[in-house]
């Protein structure tokens, strides 16, 4: 079986994304092409309004946006979970997974949440 080379992949899933997009018009806030964090977040805070009914902050994605209809409120935006399946998949296709130990799980668990918390404490998030 012949390998798909990152490039390849990568052009196959952007320009079907791109067709996806156009197919159901679904607009994402542009900041969804910058960081993951923002994504991490609104999975989060969409769960909890589910789970918990909480009213946090979801950026919008719309299915339409001519006719308002905003799509993250009905469904999960899961594109975290798309890209954490995509990664695991490539990587064990390509044989490069590996589970690494390491010294500090406390440190590299504490690291881990202050890097994805540290923009939307601050509010350097556009979305």
């Amino acid at each position: 079986m012949k390998k798909i080379t990152p490039l390849v992949a990568g052009l196959a899933a952007g320009f079907s994304a791109a067709i996806l997009q156009a197919f159901f018009k679904i607009t994402a806030p542009p900041a969804y092409g910058i960081c993951i964090a923002c994504h991490t977040k609104d999975l989060i805070n969409w769960i909890l309004d589910k789970l918990l009914g909480m009213k946090l902050f979801v950026a919008p994605v719309y299915k339409d946006a001519a006719a308002n209809i905003v799509a993250s409120n009905y469904a999960p935006v899961l594109t975290v979970v798309g890209i954490f399946v995509g990664a695991l998949i490539a990587a064990n296709i390509h044989k490069e997974f590996k589970l690494k130990t390491t010294h500090n799980p406390l440190l590299g668990f504490a690291l881990g949440f202050f890097c994805n918390n540290i923009c939307p404490t601050n509010g350097w998030m556009s979305s």
